[in-house]
């Protein structure tokens, strides 16, 4: 989906209406649902009793939604209530809601039918009843119910009918249009400039990427069909003209023309032709559409012509000179197309390494770099027919010792009659070629389609939108609460980082997390021997004493004296998310006072901060004591209104935090286990000094992209020691066997913005399975024509050998030890052929799979 927000201002009518008629005349003709609203949030003042409120104005939402009790909005002082968000304000159809300045009256309370349908946009409180802090989402009757609340924002929420290939180029214009009405006129109010957001062009860019992928896949057995095919063609209308030379020499010498003599010849082929297309046509009229089929046979039949038309000039060349065909002119010919498909291929792949793949999304598609897989196989599978003769040179000097005479003749007839088989051997190669690019490709997507469950991380990994730190206004997710529903869900914190200048992916979790990766081997060992950090249980509420010993300036200040202390905790609770503790503020005149706070749940103590305020200059000293007793390092400085103070409680934390990184990392910045690492952590205010324990090939969650896993505990308590930002963990990895069930838990849990990934729907199986099987079906329909290609060429060669009977009669070769040499030629041919053209695909797939694959899988590493 595309969302539009646009900012209304002072006159929200007409903002709205510019928008929407620029919208409207962008989107004119697209297969899209385009649904309007209206959005605003009533932000209660700080202390009030009633929360803040998420208004939405939304004609449509009946839709979408049904009734649980009352009915919907009729006037402007009602609204209906979202199921979650009632039960939050513990309010129903009846009850009064204060919103902004006036009362309106509860008239029902709904459900959505799909709390995931795009068409809410994302809203995390449509499930759960929250969103940053706001209660909602409630439904007033339509626009001028809310103009009045401040940040009245109007939404166009754009969701495709149908997503896929047919209309993926159609949707991605669109979206370019979208972005120019934006950047327009109409994208600007009077409260400021619209705001576009969503991930279809995300969605789309991939799925361009993808067919583009798979178009260059699939031009590497047609372009291998067609080469088996004109090989065919031009064996079968060799042999002819091999049949018609007498005929034709004599007709030239009878003083026919030779350019009628090669022109009648060739409208024979092209009769023949004809016939062998049209029944192509029909047949595959019947499965793909006469369009298609028509085309197809239109090209096959003008590729017949054109191969007959050169076999036919050849044949007349040689009746009217009276000459046989000569090996090294083929020898040459074969050696010209060799170096010119080498150079075409050189340029092709350079051309896809400097565009970073043959296929990139939202990038035209490049001609030279789409052919590069076809032009590589091609011009390996020529090499391989280039180097028969030299091969079967070698094999004859091997069969002098302990073979049979009959071996060795067919073995010498491939080394010094190789041109004779050049054609099959070709035809044979390119079909092992193709099926062994196709299994290579297949094994490729495999492993990048495993490496992307891999890099979820877990059966389901929810990314939630929240701020990357943890203060006043952002607290960490409550993950504990969660796990009263999902027991099998942890914490994790996911940041972007970097060392040096190596991007760098972090990953910090709880052991439990650790183990809901299912990792094993020695990515298990490593994992397991990072140490967990240990901060001080508590049992029951936070209880603390506090003495501040204030000291008067030397010097006397004009400012007034009333130093206070304000005391806050920084603690994990029982998920092991950190909290700050607001404990309260006492004056620093040398008495003891308790502090309280209630927790909920199981917490452990990480530190305690104190802060001075009304120092005038002075200075404390400052004692604490928790109840029950925790040990706490003391602070050697005295507490000012310029220096707070921080007392932290874990035992033993390690001056550098222990980390497991990937090979790719530790080879980019020569880290070997043992050493120190400073990684600069995006939401961190100072780089974090990390010590490498461990050095694995891939880390689940992150891939083997350069990566680091630590335990979020001892980070966290490590950023609190160092007075560092404190990283929220806006990431949740859940273990589970019912992953819709998970995901639809957590989008009832959370408060705000929401991704849900489930680890079995990673990757782009579902446009690469179907591109895969067809080039293994077109790769198939490859092998066996390549396979009827070698067996036509070596049946000529067989009817070229009958003049040979005699003569090696004479040598001692009767008829059975002469069949034995055929069959040893052939046997040794179709042998070289498979193993030359095996070898040609799998180099190619080596070549083609890192620039082809990410299109079409995608990049996870």
């Amino acid at each position: 989906m595309v969302i539009v927000d646009l900012p209304l201002g002072a006159d929200p009518a007409a903002e709205a209406q510019a928008m929407q008629t620029a919208l409207d005349d962008a989107l004119t003709g697209l297969p899209v649902d385009v649904r309007r609203t209206s959005i605003a949030t009533d932000s209660a003042p700080a202390g009030a009793a009633s929360p803040s409120l998420e208004l939405l104005a939304d004609p449509t939402l009946p839709a979408r939604a049904a009734l649980v009790s009352g009915e919907w909005p009729r006037a402007p002082d009602e609204v209906a209530v979202a199921e979650p968000a009632a039960a939050r304000l513990g309010l129903g159809p009846g009850d009064p809601l204060r919103i902004g300045d006036s009362e309106a009256r509860i008239t029902g309370v709904w459900r959505a039918a799909d709390a995931t349908d795009p068409a809410w946009s994302g809203d995390p409180a449509v499930a759960s009843g929250m969103v940053d802090g706001a209660v909602g989402p409630v439904v007033v009757l339509d626009d001028s119910a809310i103009a009045e609340v401040p940040g009245l924002t109007a939404r166009w929420t754009v969701t495709p009918q149908a997503l896929g290939v047919a209309t993926a180029t159609e949707l991605s214009d669109g979206l370019a249009r979208i972005d120019a009405v934006v950047q327009g006129p109409a994208g600007t109010s009077s409260a400021g400039p619209a705001r576009v957001s969503g991930g279809l062009k995300a969605t789309l860019g991939g799925i361009l990427s993808a067919v583009s992928g798979a178009r260059g896949a699939l031009t590497v057995p047609l372009v291998a069909l067609g080469v088996i095919a004109a090989v065919i063609v031009g064996v079968v209308v060799f042999a002819r003209g091999r049949a018609r030379e007498q005929e034709v020499a004599l007709l030239v010498a009878r003083g026919a023309r030779r350019s009628r003599v090669w022109a009648r010849g060739v409208a024979e082929i092209a009769a023949a032709s004809a016939v062998g297309a049209l029944i192509g046509a029909v047949a595959g009229g019947l499965v793909a559409g006469a369009g298609p089929a028509g085309a197809a046979g239109a090209g096959c039949l003008l590729g017949a012509v054109l191969v007959g038309a050169a076999v036919e000039a050849s044949t007349v060349r040689r009746a009217s000179r009276g000459r046989t065909g000569r090996p090294r002119v083929v020898a040459a010919t074969l050696l010209l197309v060799l170096l010119g498909l080498a150079v075409a291929a050189g340029l092709a792949v350079a051309q896809a390494i400097a565009r970073g793949g043959i296929a990139v999304a939202g990038a035209p598609v490049d001609a030279l770099a789409a052919a590069a897989p076809w032009l590589v196989l091609l011009t390996l599978c020529v090499l391989a027919t280039q180097l028969t003769g030299p091969v079967a040179s070698a094999a004859e000097r091997g069969t002098r010792r302990g073979r049979g005479l009959a071996t060795r003749l067919g073995v010498l007839q491939l080394a010094h009659r190789p041109h004779s088989i050049l054609a099959g051997v070709l035809c044979l190669a390119l079909a092992s070629g193709v099926l062994a690019l196709a299994a290579t490709l297949a094994a490729g997507a495999s492993a990048r389609q495993e490496a992307a469950i891999a890099a979820v991380g877990a059966d389901v990994r929810a990314e939630l939108e929240a701020e990357r730190a943890v203060d006043d206004s952002h607290p960490a997710p409550a993950i504990a609460a969660l796990q009263d529903t999902l027991r099998e869900a942890a914490p994790a914190v996911t940041a972007d980082a970097r060392v040096g200048d190596v991007d760098v992916r972090l990953l910090a979790t709880t052991p439990d997390g650790f183990t809901s990766m299912e990792p094993t081997g020695d990515v298990a060992a490593a994992l397991a021997a990072l140490p967990a950090g240990e901060p001080a249980a508590l049992t029951g509420d936070l209880t603390l004493d506090i003495v501040g010993d204030y000291t008067s300036p030397a010097v006397e200040s004009s400012e007034p004296r009333s130093p206070t202390m304000i005391v806050r905790a920084w603690a994990l609770d029982a998920a092991g998310v950190p909290q700050r503790i607001e404990l309260g503020t006492v004056p620093a005149d040398g008495e003891t006072h308790r502090l309280t706070a209630p927790l909920a749940g199981a917490h452990s103590l990480l530190a305690v901060d104190v802060l001075g305020r009304g120092f005038a200059g002075g200075r404390a000293f400052v004692r604490l004591a928790t109840d029950p007793a925790v040990a706490l390092d003391s602070a050697d400085e005295a507490l000012s209104s310029t220096r707070a103070l921080r007392f932290p409680t874990v035992a033993e934390l390690p001056g550098e935090i222990p980390v497991v990184v990937t090979s790719e990392l530790a080879a980019r910045v020569d880290a070997p286990v043992g050493g120190i690492l400073h990684l600069d952590v995006r939401g961190a205010t100072a780089p974090v000094a990390v010590r490498v324990t461990g050095v694995v090939d891939a880390l689940p969650g992150v891939g083997s992209g350069p990566g680091a896993a630590l335990d979020l505990t001892t980070l966290t308590a490590s950023l609190v020691e160092h007075r560092n930002a404190v990283l929220s963990p806006t990431t949740v990895l859940v273990r589970t066997d019912d992953a819709e069930a998970s995901a639809a838990a957590i989008r009832e849990w959370a408060t705000h913005p929401v991704r849900v990934h489930i680890a079995r729907d990673a990757g782009a199986a579902a446009v690469a399975g179907p591109a895969l099987a067809l080039f293994a079906g077109v790769a198939l329909v490859g092998t066996l024509l390549g396979v009827l290609g070698f067996v036509v060429v070596m049946a000529g060669t067989a009817r070229d050998r009958r003049s040979e009977t005699v003569p090696l009669r004479s040598f001692g070769f009767d008829l059975a030890a002469q069949r034995r040499a055929r069959i040893a030629e052939t046997a040794s041919a179709a042998v070289y052929a498979l193993v030359a053209g095996a070898l040609a695909g799998w180099a190619t797939g080596a070549i083609i799979g890192p620039l082809l694959l990410p299109a079409i899988v995608g990049g996870a590493t």
